[in-house]
């Protein structure tokens, strides 16, 4: 056989060669071309549930629900299809409980939306968020909005539920980042006028210093201790004057002696 290129060719060819066989009463070729188109081109989930429906057909149950689960993963419109269709009698159990299963799963997903939803709402509003979207889903979560839709056991309004909420969480962290850059920008310029008012005050405390320094400099200058090996010939200079008046003092002294023992031998 000749098939015709890409993939989703092959794929829509081997779809209406098992159609034929349908057609001609044989579900078990065409089952195996509904097969070989899915897995050609994997995709579409149209190739999978019709895959699904033969295998059904011929009761090949976990392989049936396991295209069938595909299928619906691709294609949420398949849950509602499968329902009322035919094809899936021999194994509708099988149906019932993936479908059950697919509900109860939306269901947590939408409910553990509805806990995110309120945690970022509150985390917006902790930051200091109030926005008027902010106010009007916080209302509407008090109006019982979400919990009406929520009891309403239906899997494509728990995945519009949670459509909703991803909307909204995204939303609401918007806001908060918006507003947590704001408040870290408004720290920045105070941490800016703080640190230029610390430099005023470091510069003038600098000044003050070397003030001080100069001062110290002045009256280290003025009672500076004589050093040894400076003014030696000043000091000398003073010695020797020193010696000079001792000696002249004595000079005169001598002298009057001499003056006073003479006018006592002229008495005798």
């Amino acid at each position: 056989r000749k098939f015709a290129d890409p993939p989703h060719h092959k794929a829509l060819a081997l779809s209406h060669l098992a159609r034929c066989h349908r057609a001609m009463g044989d579900v078990v070729k065409a089952a195996n071309f509904a097969e070989e188109a899915a897995k050609s081109c994997p995709e579409p989930a149209t190739f999978w549930y019709e895959s699904s429906a033969y295998l059904a057909m011929l009761e090949r149950k976990r392989e049936s629900i396991q295209a069938l689960h595909i299928a619906i993963e691709r294609d949420w419109n398949y849950w509602a299809v499968v329902a009322s269709d035919d094809d899936f009698n021999l194994i509708r159990p099988n149906v019932n409980q993936l479908l059950d299963e697919l509900r109860e799963r939306e269901k947590e997903k939408a409910k553990q939306s509805f806990y995110d939803f309120r945690q970022a709402i509150a985390s917006a509003r902790k930051v200091g968020v109030e926005d008027e979207f902010i106010k009007e889903i916080w209302e509407a979560r008090h109006d019982g909005v979400f919990e009406d839709k929520y009891r309403r056991n239906n899997v494509f309004v728990y995945r519009e539920l949670v459509d909703e909420t991803e909307e909204k969480i995204d939303r609401a962290f918007r806001l908060a980042e918006k507003k947590l850059k704001e408040r870290i920008e408004d720290k920045k310029n105070i941490a800016r006028r703080y640190d230029s008012e610390e430099r005023n005050k470091l510069a003038v405390y600098e000044n003050e210093i070397g003030g001080l320094k100069y001062q110290l400099g002045n009256t280290e200058s003025k009672y500076k201790r004589w050093d040894p090996g400076e003014g030696f010939g000043c000091v000398l200079l003073i010695a020797y004057f020193i010696l000079l008046v001792l000696w002249q003092i004595i000079q005169n002294e001598v002298l009057s002696l001499r003056l006073l023992g003479g006018k006592d031998g002229n008495r005798m």
